[in-house]
């Protein structure tokens, strides 16, 4: 209804690359304390990897949604959540004056190590979820609010795709409208990208920020009050499962990697490699 209302108004029609996405804020400390006092232990890892990537990446171009998806898939993907990086096109509108924004194309393309165009977000099949880390980088959206967005799917990303299903969520007075690309269309661009953070990060690239993407998560998990025990009465049973194990584990960074050291175990580990 807001959608319908604003294409038949007066509309300003922006270019995708024409603005500045600015840096990475996080969430507050207190905003994000909030949140999470809040949520259930089955949206805990949902919104708090996103959350907490946006922790890690202060500072970072706030359009690095790239390299946002591909560490949050492999973080999701060693706490036992299915992860899948998908393009979107993306349309903007302020509800309060009309004005319209195209913010990413239905035609993304690498050129180089910069993503040209377009913009991608996480799938989780199994929660029925869109992930949106970097929405931030929108300033329309910037000015209601830093959050990554995580919106609630109604079918299979590949349903969405074909249908040409149109994705529609408020934040504050800004609309944002996504437009599902079919993964295969754009499977290229991830595979090329991961492959070249591989060759400059060797032999890891996102797969290792994911891992420790998600240690340090466990680790503030594992330190605040009430929060383990909400993911004990969730699915997530491999992030129960691995908040018992670090108990009492120490956790060192060592070079670019965060070990963990396990009273049964003689050396540190890495989280993917702990049974």
């Amino acid at each position: 209804m807001i959608a319908s209302g604003l294409a038949a108004g007066g509309s300003t029609w922006v270019g995708a690359t024409d603005y500045d996405p600015g840096q990475i804020e996080p969430v507050s400390a207190d905003a994000m304390a909030a949140g999470f006092s809040q949520m259930s232990g089955e949206d805990l890892p949902l919104i708090g990897l996103p959350t907490w990537w946006l922790v890690m990446a202060q500072g970072f171009h706030a359009n690095s949604c790239l390299d946002a998806a591909l560490t949050l898939e492999a973080a999701y993907q060693v706490l036992g959540i299915r992860a899948v990086p998908v393009f979107v096109e993306v349309w903007t509108a302020r509800v309060d004056t009309g004005e319209r924004y195209h913010r990413a194309s239905s035609a993304p393309r690498l050129e180089g190590t910069t993503l040209a165009g377009g913009h991608v977000g996480v799938w989780l099949p199994d929660h029925h979820r869109f992930v949106d880390p970097t929405v931030q980088q929108f300033p329309e959206v910037r000015r209601e609010s830093v959050s990554p967005f995580v919106g609630r799917l109604p079918g299979s990303w590949e349903e969405l795709a074909q249908q040409r299903t149109v994705l529609a969520y408020l934040r504050g007075k800004t609309l944002v409208t996504y437009w599902p690309l079919p993964i295969e269309q754009t499977a290229h661009i991830t595979e090329a990208y991961r492959q070249l953070v591989r060759e400059l990060d060797p032999p890891e690239g996102h797969h290792r920020s994911g891992v420790n993407l998600a240690t340090e998560f466990l680790d503030f998990l594992r330190s605040t009050d009430n929060l383990p025990i909400r993911i004990a009465t969730s699915s997530h049973g491999r992030i129960h499962q691995l908040l018992g194990t670090l108990k009492g584990a120490r956790i060192e960074k060592e070079g670019k990697a965060l070990r963990i050291y396990l009273a049964s175990h003689s050396g540190g580990l890495l989280l993917d490699e702990i049974p």
